[in-house]
Order: structure tokens, then sequence, then C-alpha cells
């Protein structure tokens, strides 16, 4: 598991939701929920002595990881379902009877509605609740409404007026008004029916404070069994209505969408509904300096459905925006159909709005906490390396490595770190010209001798745009105590004791194997914490470096040798005509004219290189 993963899980809330598996490319491999994100989602990266090999298979392929929280796991259930079946993941269980969670319908449709229980919800006149992720507790409510009020609950056809066949028992135990008999008013049933779908509505305590004083009064009658099966529906009903709305029982569609606006970002969240399912989520970031609200969902909603394909008839937002007529223009236009931009007050919008707005501020919270971690391990990694420096301060490190074969073409490389991050501008490279290129410390010592000797020499003439300033805070060479100890001498030479010096010890694979402090001690990868993988880091880079600048050193040399081949040409000008030319095969296809234009180049030299490679 890399490190951005690890620390998106680390950072998962400890709330509610549903998790997202995403493959290298972005797709959806596996959806799933949780009762807490952060555990669940952690779990998977656990020991895999339990997992089956198709989860670790999944794991194996895992890169990215996206959440949506939610109010209850209820809900999550819910939203799990609908992204399982838009998106298809190939880890998940996928049923092929695609069984739908139940809804509470009132048959509005029906001259006297009746409370049914249904798994289909259709385009038609009745109301549909939920859906619900508890079948049992869906009809054990119908069944308590059915208990208080007296609603027709057979199937018969009955209308005012019209007696359309004898009363049952629920007539004759008053848990039906007799519809059948066709002389109930209206008025009278429509008042139970209001009373009902205000209930289903969300105002489910309606119910249960009749249903409470249903079983104190059979309880006090000792009618304990009775109670104790009132106490259970109350307990259904509550259950039931715990939140768990997230899909609509309606066909619309809309997106609903969340701002929070922190340190100059807006993180805007959106649930995707399409026909009455939350099929989707999407998360945004937008740059907002001093904007307001209304400035960044107003530009947001224009760049945002510009590029869209499809816009729907409702947008869910937080607040008007200055031009509301024209972006609904705009999207209208967009849609080819009116589009609305609602604002909701109170209801199941508001609610799944407030829910957005949680999970955008959710999101923002995420990338502070991460951004305050990253940053605490980094001082910490820090610390350990000035402590193991014995320096203050680690802000500016400098690291140094030689590279040749067997003692040609040796060269050297700074790489600088600055505040824990590689400074690739202020990469520097060093011929080695005095001392053999087998004689390593030799190397060093040559290299970082010129580096402070040219740092001396811009400090005393104030130069303007300085290349080897400021000195470093610590010193990191690929070598062990030798190394550290030679170079030491030299930098209390120049009289910058002050600056920390640790040598990068490599095993026989030239991996960082551990550190040499100034006291000749080595100190092993285990015994470092914090500070590891910043010296790895350092090692890896500075080797890459000094491998990639001798390998083009050695091309250029192997070049020049074939130049001065030829009569007339030395190492000057062999090394001018590559340096005014840039390739061999630059100065192959060159005519005398253009030869003679390279530094040190005449007539006879530029004959002499123009007739060389036609004899070839």
């Amino acid at each position: 598991m890399n490190e951005i993963l690890k620390n998106k899980i680390d950072n998962l809330p400890l709330r509610s939701g549903v998790y997202m598996m995403l493959d290298g490319e972005g797709k959806i491999i596996y959806v799933g929920k949780a009762k807490i994100l952060r555990n669940r989602v952690r779990s998977y990266f656990q020991s895999s002595s339990s997992h089956t090999a198709k989860v670790m298979h999944m794991v194996a392929n895992i890169r990215d990881i996206n959440y949506v929280i939610t109010d209850s796991e209820a809900e999550a259930l819910i939203l799990e379902c609908n992204l399982i079946k838009t998106h298809r993941p190939y880890y998940n269980i996928l049923l092929k009877d695609d069984k739908a969670y139940p809804y509470i319908m009132l048959s509005l449709s029906e001259e006297y509605p009746r409370v049914v229980f249904t798994r289909s919800r259709k385009n038609d006149k009745n109301k549909y609740f939920g859906p619900y992720s508890d079948a049992s507790a869906v009809k054990a409510t119908i069944e308590a409404i059915n208990r208080v009020y007296p609603l027709q609950m057979c199937t018969k056809k009955t209308s005012f007026g019209s007696e359309t066949g004898k009363v049952c028992l629920n007539y004759h135990i008053h848990q039906c008004l007799g519809c059948c008999r066709g002389d109930v008013s209206k008025e009278v049933y429509y008042k139970y029916v209001e009373e009902v779908q205000s209930i289903l509505s969300g105002k489910s305590h309606i119910l249960t404070d009749k249903l409470t004083a249903m079983m104190k009064e059979e309880a006090g009658k000792l009618n304990f069994e009775l109670a104790g099966e009132i106490k259970k529906q109350i307990d259904e009903i509550n259950s039931l209505f715990d939140k768990q709305m997230i899909t609509s029982a309606s066909f619309d569609e809309r997106d609903i969408i969340g701002i929070h606006m922190e340190n100059g970002t807006a993180y805007v969240h959106m649930f995707i509904v399409r026909d009455g399912k939350t099929v989707r989520t999407v998360s945004k970031k937008l740059s907002c300096s001093d904007e307001n609200l209304s400035d960044v969902l107003s530009n947001f909603l224009l760049q945002y459905y510009t590029g869209m394909v499809y816009v729907p008839s409702e947008i869910i937002v937080q607040c008007e925006t200055d031009d509301d007529e024209g972006i609904i223009q705009a999207l209208t236009t967009l849609r080819g159909k009116k589009t609305k931009l609602i604002v909701p007050q109170r209801g199941e919008k508001k609610r799944l709005l407030t829910l957005s707005v949680n999970n955008a501020r959710l999101a923002a919270e995420i990338v502070r906490t991460r951004k305050e971690n990253t940053q605490k391990r980094k001082n910490d990694a820090l610390g350990e390396i000035a402590r193991l420096a014995g320096t203050r301060s680690a802000k500016r490190i400098e690291a140094y490595d030689i590279s040749h074969i067997s003692g040609s073409d040796a060269v050297g490389v700074m790489v600088v770190y600055t505040d824990g991050k590689k400074d690739p501008s202020s990469l520097r490279k060093f011929r080695i010209k005095y001392m053999g290129g087998t004689d390593e410390y030799g190397s060093m010592s040559e290299v970082i001798f010129r580096r402070l000797t040219r740092a001396m020499e811009e400090q005393q003439t104030n130069v303007e745009n300085p290349k080897f300033l400021p000195l470093p805070d610590i010193i990191m060479l690929d070598g062990g105590a030798t190394h550290v100890k030679v170079i030491k001498g030299i930098l209390q030479d120049f009289g910058y004791s002050h600056i920390g010096i640790l040598g990068l010890v490599k095993n026989s694979k030239h991996k960082l194997r551990g550190i040499i402090t100034s006291d000749g001690k080595e100190h092993s990868l285990g015994e470092i914490n914090s500070g590891k993988d910043i010296c790895m880091a350092i090692s890896e880079y500075v080797h890459e470096k000094a491998i990639g600048y001798h390998r083009k050193t050695r091309t250029k040399s192997v070049i020049t040798s074939e130049l001065e081949n030829i009569p007339g040409i030395g190492k000057e000008r062999a090394a001018s005509l590559m340096k005014y030319f840039g390739s061999i095969d630059a100065i192959k296809e060159a005519d005398e004219e253009e030869l003679k234009k390279a530094e040190r180049m005449n007539s006879a030299s530029a004959r002499a290189v123009y007739e060389y490679f036609r004899e070839k």
C-alpha cells in the first residue's frame, strides 16, 4: 500500500457511510457500506490470513478510495445498493433477480385509500414512502397504522354510495369504518388519511404517541401480552424512520449540491438522483479566494453543467445566486426544458442538502488534517535527522555521490532537499579534475572543496544570483565512516564546523543500510523512526542523478574520442564541436562552412572533419 493511500485510510471519518474502491484507471471495482468507515476500510489492508482469495486479489488492485458519509447505517445500505446497481463493480455480488427494497404505498388512486406493502413503485397517482431496508419493520408499521386508524384493509373496490358486500371482522372489532357499506363519509375518512400521510412523511411521533397511550391502557388492564406486542411495534416504527430516506419515493431527477469554503478552496459534494435513486456522488474542488457562496455557486453551476451531457429538472442548492434568472435560462437552454434552482427550507430535500454540505465540510476537514499530519511527520523527520547530525536545523540538506567505471569519466553530483522536499533547480554537477577516479575519498573531497570554495567566492563578491549559496545545514555523503571523517576535516578547515555531516551507508545491492554520524557510529534504519523515509529518498535521488550524469558524460567522452581520431582535432576542438552542434549526427551532416563556425575551428580542421565522415 502506497503512502498516499495509507494517509487517506488513516483520515477516513469515524462515521457510517459508503466506500468505493478504485483501480489504477479510476474505475470503481467494489462498493461497500460501513458503520464506521475508517475501521471497515482499514480491515482490508490488515493481516490477510482471514481474507478470501477474492478479497486478497481485490486489495492488490486498489489504488484509490472514495466515500460518502450517511446519517445512519440503514441509509448507507440503500445507497450501497443503488451504487452497485449503477456501477456494477467487478468484485461485488450482483443479484440476478435485482430484488427491490420495500415501500409503503398509500393508494390515493382509490376512492378510499389503503396502506399497502409493496416492492414495486409505479408512476401513478398513489403515494410511495421509502424505500426501507427492513421489510419486517415495514409490515409492523402498516399493522400499527391499521391498529390505530380504521382504514380499509381488504382489496374490495369500494366507492361512496355503493354497497359492495357484507362487512367483515375488521369492522366489528373497530379496525375498519366499513367502506364496503358505501356510507362512509369521505371527510371523516380523509382526516385519517391525512394523518397517516403525515406519519409516513416523517412525523412518526403521532403514531408512536398513540401507540404508547394504548400500551399503557392495556398494561393497566393487566393485558401485558398485548401491551408487549404494541411496545414491539413502537420499536419497529422508531427503527424504520431512523433517517433512512436516502432515496426519494418519487420518479424525480435532481442534483443536490453542497458547498463548504475554507482557506481559499471551495469543496463541492453532489448527490446525483435519477429516477428517484441516488445513483452516484460527485466531489469537486474550486479555488475561491475571497468570493462569497453565491459567486462560487454561480461559477460552479455554469462550469459544471456546460460540460455535461445531461442537466436535471431540479438542482437543489444552498442559496440564491446574484443572477438566478440568467443561470436558470442558461441551464434551461442546455437541457432543452425548464430547469429549477431550489433552496429548500425544510423536509427531505433540506435534509439531503445538509448531508451533502456535511460531506463537503468533511472533505475540507480531511484535507486540512492530512496537511497537518504531513507537516507534523515532516517536522518530526527533519527534527530526527537534525539530532543525528548534531545541528539545530535540517532545513537545507545537501547530498553528494561519486560515479565512475574503473576510474574513468569520474563525476560527482550535489542534490538539495529544502524543508524535506527535493529542489531540482539546485542540482550541481562536477567533473572530477584532480583526483584519480578510483580514489573515492579524494574525489568526494574534491567535490566538497570546490563547492565550499565557490560559496566563499560568492560571499566575498556579493554575487547577485549565487549558485552555491546558502550553505547547507547538513551534508550527506554516499560513504562510510572514513568519508565522514575526511569531509568533517574539510568543513573544519573552512570554518564551517556548524554544518552537520552524515554518511549514507549502502548494502551489497547499493540500497541504504544505515546512517553514519560524525562520531563514526552507524545507526541502522531500524533505529531511525521518523527520518528513515527522507534518508532513503535522498539516498536514491542522489545515486540516480550521479549515475545519469556519468552515463551522459561517458557517452560524450566516447564521441569526443572518435573526433580526436581526425587529424588536426584534439580534445579542445572536439569539445568545441560537440558544444556547438550538440550531437555527432549534426557534425556528420554539417558542411565545411558550418564546421568553421565552431570555436577554435579553421578551414583546414573543418575540411579534415568533413572529409573524415565522407570517407566512412
